[in-house]
């Protein structure tokens, strides 16, 4: 019988270990929609054997039910890497590593994720209202 200490795995080592699937493609034949990201570095400061080197724009693919997956898995939360997770399971171009970008190449990547996924237009109107309000008050006082 093995030792315990000899099955565990890490978080990271467990979700790569995880089959990948398009159900959505495979079985009903659809097609997730992708975009491009316009990175801020324009892909300049990395180096000549970095996948990224001299790309202004990375393409990402809509979430899906993979990506919110990803999301709640209590591992990779406690292990500090969902994020990274989601920005590579995102990644359409698979040789990008996303721990590799630096932090404003990151950020928009993340950016895009959140508008793909959960669109801008409503949550900025709900902000815009949530401000707009505050100020009224803030000046009627």
């Amino acid at each position: 019988m093995p030792k315990k200490s000899d099955v565990s795995v890490s978080p990271n080592e467990a979700f790569s270990q995880i089959p990948k699937t398009n159900p959505v493609q495979d079985d009903f034949g659809w097609t997730i929609p992708v975009e491009n990201v316009p990175l801020p570095s324009l892909g300049k400061i990395y180096p000549v054997n970095s996948p990224v080197h001299g790309r202004e724009t990375v393409q990402i693919k809509a979430m899906t039910a993979q990506e919110e997956d990803i999301l709640l898995s209590r591992a990779l939360l406690k292990d500090g890497t969902v994020l990274t997770h989601l920005m590579n399971s995102c990644l359409t171009d698979k040789s990008i590593n996303a721990r590799e970008l630096i932090a404003g190449d990151r950020n928009a990547l993340l950016v895009s994720i959140r508008i793909t996924g959960y669109f801008l237009s409503i949550q900025l109107r709900q902000e815009q209202i949530t401000l707009n309000s505050l100020f009224l008050s803030q000046r009627n006082v």
